[in-house]
């Protein structure tokens, strides 16, 4: 059985973006993020300056045009105009392909090596985090009124 690659699925997803605002393809933005989520870049600003400094031909690969990479606006879109109820199932989908794929083993899995001190162990908390890029795409620009203060509330 053969899985398909995290591009494919994001392929399959719906884009809700006009035929103008289509200069990065809605997968190849989404595999990008994806890959800086690995790479522990948990904001937009974080993942704009890792994908900015990715090789240049890797634009080419992910079906780029104009040799560019995308902004932090055209990433901060795609997540905000992503289909969150088919992309739920559409990753459960691959998850369980992979899983079914996958040798067993009666071993506990090894913890992975960190490299932010000498040979010690981190977790990974790949999709525990708490404020996502989402979150922080869907956040931004907007004031959030919850932690300002109200006047009246002061004079009491």
């Amino acid at each position: 059985m053969q899985i398909p690659s995290l591009y494919d699925v994001y392929t399959a997803l719906p884009d809700s973006r006009t035929a103008e605002g289509k200069r990065f393809n809605q997968a190849g933005v989404l595999a990008l993020i994806t890959v800086a989520l690995i790479a522990q870049q948990n904001s937009l600003r974080q993942i704009t300056a890792w994908v900015a400094a990715c090789d240049p031909t890797l634009s080419a690969r992910l079906g780029f045009r104009f040799g560019r990479m995308p902004s932090y606006g055209t990433i901060r879109r795609v997540l905000l105009r992503l289909d969150l109820t088919a992309l739920r199932p559409a990753l459960a989908r691959w998850a369980h392909s992979l899983a079914r794929t996958l040798p067993v083993s009666d071993a506990p899995p090894e913890p992975f090596r960190g490299a932010n001190s000498k040979n010690s162990l981190i977790p990974v908390r790949l999709f525990h985090r708490r404020r996502t890029a989402v979150d922080s795409a869907r956040n931004s620009g907007h004031s959030s009124q919850g932690s300002r203060r109200n006047d009246a509330t002061m004079a009491s």
